[in-house]
């Protein structure tokens, strides 16, 4: 037999970049990188491994050790981008693959990468792992994702694979630090959740109690467009209350008998500095609205498929190249004049 026959068919089509946005630690980690990475070279040819790591706090044995025992890998050393999320866009950007996974030492040894970039291949769309998880701040992250147009859930895994034509439009998003995580809403991008199936409690950077109230945190200052349209429409109310007042006032000037006084320049007074307040504040909000309008990404109708039967070439006979075979001729006794001669002659289209 064959080694043809033995060895597995690898697929030659796809580049794969498979990204850590964390270094190793242990040499346990240094094993499980270099387990994801054979996984990887036993289903695809052309693949390559980015390790961030953070310059003069990661150490550099470690690295070296990964260099060593896995194939087309390549350390990216940063500075001053401690945070995950920085990092991990430091890998997308860098990676150079058709389809980009970004996955993390804790839940890589657990997962199946080549099913997840399958998957994410047939059906060009970001895919995610998703597992089922419980926690206080499940429900608060949904609205606060719904308020700043992210999806997020906290059922998503932090391994995720990109094709690069979604991966060009994430890294081009105003919050691609965001994006990169949890995918915007509305704008056209296909997201495909494929269940993890029973695995152990994974303890993930977005699980700790710290990094959540940090992302809530973060999640909030995202959301100042809808907060703006509520300050928007709180101010419009209260001109509006402001006015009646204002009408009000005149009305009980002209019908009320005995009024006290004082009451209606009181009155007056008061409405206008309310109405003044309420005007101002609806102007800031809707400059500050439209300030943010330009600043988010300008998206439009995106392609998903195309079906046709075109073939502009199908009709066109003219062509300028002429290929002239001369066939050698058998002599008496079997033997050939010459081996097959073949001539390529270049004529003017007429």
């Amino acid at each position: 037999m064959t080694n043809s026959a033995i060895l597995p068919v690898r697929r030659e089509d796809v580049f794969v970049s498979l990204c850590f946005p964390e270094a190793p630690s242990t040499p346990e980690d240094v094993d499980i990188i270099a387990a994801a990475t054979r996984m990887i070279a036993e289903t695809f040819r052309y693949f390559e491994v980015l390790i961030i790591a953070r310059i003069d706090q990661d150490a550099d044995g470690l690295l070296r050790r990964c260099l060593q025992k896995c194939p087309n890998s390549r350390v990216i050393k940063v500075r001053g981008s401690s945070l995950h999320y920085s990092r991990r866009v430091v890998a997308a950007s860098e990676a150079i693959g058709d389809v980009v996974v970004i996955t993390s030492l804790s839940e890589v040894a657990s997962l199946d990468m080549t099913v997840l970039i399958a998957t994410a291949i047939e059906r060009n769309a970001v895919t995610v792992f998703t597992q089922q998880s419980r926690s206080w701040t499940t429900p608060i992250l949904a609205l606060l994702g719904a308020a700043s147009r992210f999806r997020i859930s906290a059922n998503d895994m932090r391994t995720i694979a990109l094709p690069r034509a979604w991966l060009n439009r994430l890294l081009a998003h105003p919050q691609h630090n965001l994006a990169l995580r949890f995918p915007p809403l509305g704008e056209g991008f296909p997201i495909h959740h494929m269940p993890a199936g029973s695995l152990p409690p994974l303890k993930t950077i977005d699980s700790a109690r710290g990094r959540r109230i940090g992302l809530l945190y973060q999640l909030s200052v995202n959301a100042a467009p809808v907060v703006l349209i509520g300050v928007g429409v709180l101010s419009a109310t209260v001109v509006m209350g402001a006015l009646l007042y204002m009408a009000y006032a005149v009305g009980a000037l002209f019908l009320v008998a005995n009024l006290q006084a004082g009451w209606f320049t009181t009155s007056i007074v008061q409405a206008c500095t309310v109405c003044y307040l309420g005007l101002a504040i609806l102007g800031l909000s809707m400059g500050l609205q439209k300030l943010l309008e330009y600043l988010a990404p300008r998206t439009h109708e995106t392609i998903m498929e195309e079906m046709s039967n075109a073939d502009l070439f199908a009709d066109v006979q003219d062509l300028n190249i002429s290929v002239d075979v001369e066939r050698s001729h058998r002599l008496p006794g079997g033997t050939l004049d010459d081996p097959d001669r073949a001539s390529l002659k270049a004529y003017p289209v007429q």
